[in-house]
């Protein structure tokens, strides 16, 4: 991974004083897909907001190339999808995926060629509040799959897909993870048990004593 490092030093984290995240530490020293594992409330999704630039940490930071990690650094570098869909509900999914076109100033063709890969083209004009969770869940990952962000960061990506479509995901995120890295929480077998998966148990990341 020559002139690309990713850090996360001393990231804490607590909500109504507990701690959820303690003192983590650790280097992604090799592009590829890193999958957190661990129980219901250990942490998964805290983490992975906070990798986002989405969450601050209350101590500690996420350092891209040894500069620290902001919302800048969250529009230019890092792509970024919550395990719910976040979308406006009055617009289509085509006009969903031209605005962040706009905004990550991609190509559109890679666009339409990640369409046609998920069977998208007949759920193009389709307004969010009309789609079921599975389609809409397509629109939202097609959205961070045609950036050409260095990090791409997803919780539960495989929520509400059909395998098929989980099938698909993994091919496209196996050729992607040659050059980038990928951060996911998942509790789908088909993902977890890809040995091209790097499983993170968030246990062993936290230093509780």
């Amino acid at each position: 991974m020559e002139d690309f490092s990713f850090k996360l030093v001393n990231i804490t984290k607590k909500f109504d004083k507990k701690v959820i995240l303690n003192a983590i530490n650790h280097d992604f020293n090799q592009y590829g897909i890193y999958a957190f594992v661990g129980e219901n409330g250990s942490g998964k999704s805290t983490l992975l907001s906070i990798i986002a630039c989405d969450l601050k940490p209350d101590l500690g930071h996420v350092l891209m190339n040894n500069q620290i990690c902001n919302d800048k650094t969250n529009y230019t570098e890092i792509a970024y999808i919550p395990d719910k869909v976040l979308a406006y509900p009055f617009i289509t999914g085509i006009e969903f995926l031209e605005l962040i076109s706009t905004i990550r100033k991609v190509q559109f063709e890679r666009c339409i060629f990640l369409m046609n890969a998920f069977n998208l083209e007949k759920h193009k004009h389709t307004k969010f509040e009309n789609m079921s969770l599975g389609t809409a869940k397509k629109f939202m990952l097609i959205s961070a799959l045609m950036t050409d962000c260095k990090i791409l960061v997803m919780d539960e990506p495989t929520n509400g897909l059909d395998c098929h479509s989980v099938d698909i995901f993994n091919d496209i995120l196996l050729k992607m993870s040659l050059d980038r890295i990928i951060f996911i929480t998942s509790h789908d077998e088909c993902i977890l048990n890809n040995t091209f998966v790097r499983k993170i148990e968030i246990n062993r990341l936290n230093n509780f004593h």
